[in-house]
Order: structure tokens, then sequence, then C-alpha cells
């Protein structure tokens, strides 16, 4: 699933990546091993030569074109934030980060599919996916599948451990992934994220209850409005509070590049017994981690 920032013809701030030539990249190495639906989402109604525009500059994709706006426009349950004096992003973009956090969860289209890959559509596939992404994830038991991890500026997290933390103990929950919580808690730097502009989503286990009851806590915080808390690291939260070590995936196989970022390249560790923890302790330190 993809969501398209209009007008989708314009390159923006001369990134690497655009909408052009993201689906280029799917054209030429998401294709054939993954023939799925490629679903493009706007916040409004999709204009009809928009839609025949793109069916005809990539024919051999099976393009789903959907609205989104009842979803994407899900209002907070104040109108008053924490950050109306500076503003730490624009309305725009906590609407982005909420959909992308829970509002997806609502759209009727979305709810027929068990995996949901998102990237955004200012990324690129770099290298052929010689291999099925769904298929994986499913018969290895795989809920969550990420490209790269990053840190986040201290600005853009603050507050945000001590929320979760908050949480699970009012709650009386234990963490799923204790071995990566501790970590996380030894290392006094900024809090770490998923580059979110890459991942697919087992949303059987999205939708689970426990996680579903964390979301819908975070949305009447109002919290992504008050301080731009993003999708990214509240979602390397939800891997520690809900997910088990096993059940989290690093995809190694092909390159990707996001938006103006240094590319992640192929992994030169891609062994069975290199795990997730495996990975995240070993780029610890790094302000962009691959």
């Amino acid at each position: 699933m993809m969501m398209v920032m209009q007008p989708w013809t314009v390159i923006r701030n001369s990134r690497f990546c655009h909408f052009n030539t993201s689906m280029d990249s799917l054209v030429k190495y998401w294709l054939p091993w993954n023939d799925y639906p490629v679903i493009l989402m706007l916040e409004k109604p999709w204009d009809e030569k928009d839609k025949h525009e793109i069916l005809r500059l990539w024919p051999k994709l099976k393009i789903h074109f959907i609205n989104v706006e009842p979803q994407f426009f899900i209002p907070p349950t104040t109108s008053t934030f924490e950050d109306a004096k500076y503003p730490l992003s624009g309305d725009d973009y906590k609407r982005m980060i909420a959909f992308t956090f829970h509002g997806f969860t609502h759209v009727p289209y979305l709810k027929r599919y068990r995996y949901l890959m998102r990237m955004d559509d200012d990324s690129c596939i770099l290298n052929p996916i010689q291999f099925d992404i769904f298929q994986r994830m499913q018969q290895q038991n795989y809920t969550y599948a990420y490209k790269q991890i990053f840190r986040d500026p201290e600005w853009a997290v603050k507050g945000l451990n001590d929320f979760a933390e908050d949480y699970m103990n009012s709650h009386k929950l234990q963490w799923k992934n204790p071995q990566l919580r501790a970590l996380v808690k030894s290392i006094k730097e900024n809090l770490y994220s998923f580059s979110t502009n890459f991942e697919v989503l087992d949303m059987k286990a999205y939708r689970s209850k426990e996680n579903m009851k964390f979301v819908h806590h975070m949305i009447e915080s109002n919290k992504i409005y008050h301080r731009r808390w993003g999708d990214a690291p509240i979602r390397f939260l939800q891997i520690q509070m809900f997910y088990s070590n096993a059940e989290v995936l690093k995809i190694c196989e092909f390159g990707y590049q996001h938006s103006i970022w240094a590319p992640s390249p192929i992994c030169v560790n891609t062994s069975k017994e290199w795990t997730f923890f495996d990975h995240v302790k070993s780029q610890f330190g790094n302000p962009y981690m691959d």
C-alpha cells in the first residue's frame, strides 16, 4: 500500500526517489515474484484522468485506487495542542502519522488482506526481490518485517519511553521482548525507530486485542498531535511490548532507498542465526543504521 502525495507528477525537493521512480522500481524489481495488488491511497477522491494516466504508465502492476479521506481525517479529541506556540510539525504530517499508526486499520478495502507492505511514494527498491515476501512471512511465522532502523532526534520522542513504561505498569503487562527492552534501556541515547517507509505487517497480529488496546490508548492521549510522536519510534516500542524476537524479520536480500536518505544495501549477514536482536545490537551507536 502506498499513500500518494499530490500532484504525483512533481519531483519533490530533488529527492532521489519520488512517485514515478517508486513505481518503476516495483515494475522492475517487485515483479514477477510478488505479483500482488499495488494499493494507491489518496486522502480525497481520485481524479479519473490521474487514474487513467497511472494505469497507462504502469500497465504491468495490479493497481487499485482507494480514497481514505474518512480514515485520514479522524480528528483528535482536542483542538488545543501542547506545541501550539512552537509547532513541531504541521497538522497534515501529524494526520499522516495518526493514519499510518491507527487510521489505516479502519480502511474497509484493506481489511481483506492478512499482510500489508507499506512503501512511501518516495521510496525505491534497488535490486530484484527474488522471493515471495508474504509467503516467507507466513511460512516462517513472522509478524513484522523491516529494512532499516535509525535514531530519531530527541525532540521527536520526548516522553515516549515513559509513556510506554507507564502503560505497561498500569496494565500490569510484561514486555514480550524483554531482551530488546533491556538493551534499549541500557543505551543512554535517542530512541531508536524502524524506518516505517518500508515495512510488512501481519494484520492479524497488529489487530490483536493487546496491541489495539495500546493503539487506542495512544490515540486517545492525543500525544501524536501534542508532541509529534511518529509512527516509526512508536512501532519500535510496539515490537518491544507485544512481539517476540522470533516474530521480527530484518529483510536482507535487496537494496532500498528512501527520499534523500543514504541507501540501505543488501545485508552482509543473512544467516538464519542472525536474529532481529543481533541486528539491533550490532547497530547501536550509529546515527543512521542499516
